[in-house]
């Protein structure tokens, strides 16, 4: 059986960042979140109370108790029978009640796969959450960095204005860029209520309860060669491993259904009232009879047996099937998170570059018009193109993370 702590640890290895969350960790976060799910809690209490079943399987049947009155005394040799008073138990073929607690532990194990697999979706749709807080986060701030520019160049056009030796057309050219970045910012601060809800919802608390993070992302590292991540997959992705005891529930229903078909003996013992007899005295007059018995149910229709291996069988057959169907989404997604990694990979090295060289543009451009007045126009909208490739570095960034968080979901599902 696979171990719950190894998927977590996989997935905290996905994590390239720690982050602070009303001064708790992450791993508090996913904590929180793990305790205040009502579904992980129902579907904990199946996997107890599935738990429980082995229990009532793995004991004998319960004995057969018989009492009878003569309601006209059979008349015998030692006196008349009164009463007759008798026990039976029923013992199922060797190795039944096993095979049945083996069923039930194996059918309790697909719903502990389930407990796991959705632990680990908590998981990953709290880092999902907070991948869109970080980023509505971070655009918000490169925007009201960029507003503060602004806002010294307005200043600096205002001055040149007074001096009369500016146009007061760059003033209003760079307070229309400035209010433009204002909504920007706003509009960035209305849609972080969405992940920030999520968030809170995962771990019951308030809708807009703040949440502050304080970390910053570099480009996450894939650490997986294909090859490996697909064999890694076959081994240890959940809702495979939960497909595997399926099958193996119905290879043990086969074994409990091979075991039913075996006779069952019934030993018991019957006790028999006699009373003495008044017309003549004999040899063990009034004698009780204590009567062994041994019964056998023998299983001669052998239709429904044959019925429920034949129904196992296409069972185990069909979860090949899911099986393989499930590896090939599981290879598609492979492939669509690494190309995804690597066009974040492509982008950001090339709004690196670009960055760098619209920075240098940028100041001589603002030397030129500190000096001189000259290429407002161009200045704005070099600051724009700087503003654009940030935040598309950013995106690029995040998509980098994604990615990760999208391979490391085919591990731990």
């Amino acid at each position: 059986m696979k171990s719950l702590s190894r998927y977590i640890l996989v997935l905290w290895g996905m994590l390239a960042f720690s982050v602070l969350v009303n001064g708790q960790s992450i791993d508090s976060l996913v904590n929180q979140a793990i305790s205040a799910n009502p579904e992980l809690k129902a579907m904990e209490l199946e996997y107890d109370a599935a738990m429980l079943s082995g229990r009532q399987y793995g004991q004998l049947p319960d004995p057969e108790l018989g009492l009878g009155v003569f309601a006209l005394q059979p008349e015998t040799r030692v006196g008349p029978q009164w009463f007759r008073f008798g026990v039976m138990q029923m013992l199922p073929w060797k190795g039944t009640l096993d095979a049945r607690v083996t069923l039930e532990d194996r059918k309790a194990r697909v719903k502990l796969e389930d407990v796991a697999s959705k632990k680990l979706r908590l998981i990953l749709a709290v880092n999902q959450a907070y991948l869109d807080l970080y980023q509505y986060q971070e655009e918000a701030q490169i925007l009201k960095r960029k507003q503060t520019l602004f806002r010294s160049l307005e200043a600096l056009a205002l001055s040149r204005v007074e001096s009369g030796m500016g146009d007061l057309a760059d003033v209003l050219l760079v307070q229309l860029q400035s209010s433009e970045l204002e909504l920007e910012i706003q509009k960035l601060e209305n849609k972080r209520h969405i992940p920030l809800a999520e968030l809170n919802a995962l771990r019951a608390a308030p809708a807009r309860q703040e949440i502050f993070i304080s970390d910053s992302l570099g480009f996450a590292f894939i650490p997986y060669e294909r090859a490996a991540l697909l064999e890694e997959i076959k081994t240890n992705h959940p809702r495979l491993i939960a497909l595997e005891a399926m099958q193996e529930v119905s290879q043990q229903s086969k074994v409990v259904n091979e075991l039913s078909g075996k006779p069952v003996i019934g030993v018991g013992i019957d006790y028999l009232l006699v009373t003495k007899r008044t017309d003549m005295d004999v040899p063990g007059n009034g004698k009780d009879v204590l009567m062994p018995k041994v019964s056998v149910t023998l299983p001669l229709n052998r239709t429904k047996y044959e019925a429920r291996n034949l129904q196992e069988d296409i069972l185990i057959q069909s979860l090949d099937h899911r099986k393989e169907d499930l590896l090939r989404t599981l290879e598609v997604q492979v492939e669509t998170a690494r190309t995804n990694w690597q066009e974040a990979e492509i982008e950001q090295g090339f709004y690196k570059d670009q960055l760098s060289t619209i920075q240098a543009t940028i100041r001589v451009l603002e030397e030129l018009y500190s000096t001189k007045g000259q290429r407002m126009d161009e200045l704005i909208l070099l600051y724009k193109k700087e503003l654009d490739y940030e935040r598309k570095n950013l995106l690029a960034i995040l998509k980098s993370h994604r990615a990760l968080l999208s391979i490391e979901s085919m591990l731990i599902d």
